[in-house]
């Protein structure tokens, strides 16, 4: 998480990351750049943390629980890999997990925390990546897949042409030893109609070719992998943009 006195500067490196991107974004992370150096393997079993979100009836608590819509492509768990510290879990997929931080802690750096007016903004995030995982990890990959028009702007079309590049290699994206996602809503560059998301994920994700063996600029492990990108709410509902490294989305 970003301290107050980095803020700013890590604002504006991730736009100027993003606006480099022009219409080619980078893909999501363990797709095309090597693994993040900060290795945190081997990442541990989920182990249930009391959360001091309430839940249900009887019980103090710190905040009012503001949770993700329970009809969405998710459920809550009590806990996800490597992360030890109170929030809301859920996991999307066998091996993709989402973590919320409930609680303010500005001594660690956490100084968002789930709301009610960054909800959509978090889900449509995870949504986008959810897409992803869909797309990427059955031959051949789904590019008819609902979600890319949905939760991307201009459907993804830059992301897809470059995970073409993988498909032409025979290549399939693996969850492999699993990813955590870790979102947080900036307050800096927020409007109505945008936002900027840091995800300082936990990513055991990797490509694999066809013999098995990891791509190209990818490897088995798991490392902290910071990035940032801007949502933009068109028609109604937010969409992705460009996706770019954000080492400081760790700091």
């Amino acid at each position: 998480m970003v301290g107050y006195g980095m803020r700013w500067l890590a604002v504006g490196t991730a736009l100027a990351a993003l606006a480099a991107c022009g219409s080619q974004p980078l893909a999501p992370p363990a797709t095309l750049a090597p693994a993040a150096p900060a290795a945190v393997e081997p990442l541990p079993a989920p182990t249930a943390v009391p959360s001091t979100v309430a839940a249900g009836a009887g019980g103090p608590t710190t905040t009012t629980e503001v949770g993700l819509a329970p009809d969405g492509p998710w459920h809550r768990v009590d806990a996800v890999p490597g992360v030890r510290a109170p929030g809301l879990a859920y996991e999307l997929v066998p091996g993709l997990w989402a973590w919320l931080p409930v609680d303010e802690d500005v001594r660690h750096g956490v100084l968002w925390t789930l709301n009610a007016a960054d909800r959509e903004v978090v889900e449509a995030y995870l949504q986008a990546r959810l897409t992803f995982v869909r797309t990427t990890t059955a031959s051949p990959f789904a590019y008819d897949d609902a979600g890319w028009r949905r939760w991307f702007l201009d459907g993804g079309a830059a992301f897809r042409s470059l995970l073409q590049v993988r498909e032409r290699e025979g290549e399939l994206y693996s969850l492999d030893r699993g990813v955590v996602l870790r979102p947080t809503v900036l307050g800096e560059g927020r409007s109505a109609t945008t936002a900027i998301v840091f995800d300082c994920m936990l990513d055991g994700g990797l490509w694999l070719r066809p013999d098995g063996s990891p791509g190209e600029g990818t490897r088995r492990g798991i490392a902290a992998s910071g990035v940032a990108t801007e949502l933009r709410r068109v028609d109604g509902e937010w969409r992705i943009g460009h996706l770019a490294p954000q080492p400081e989305a760790c700091a």
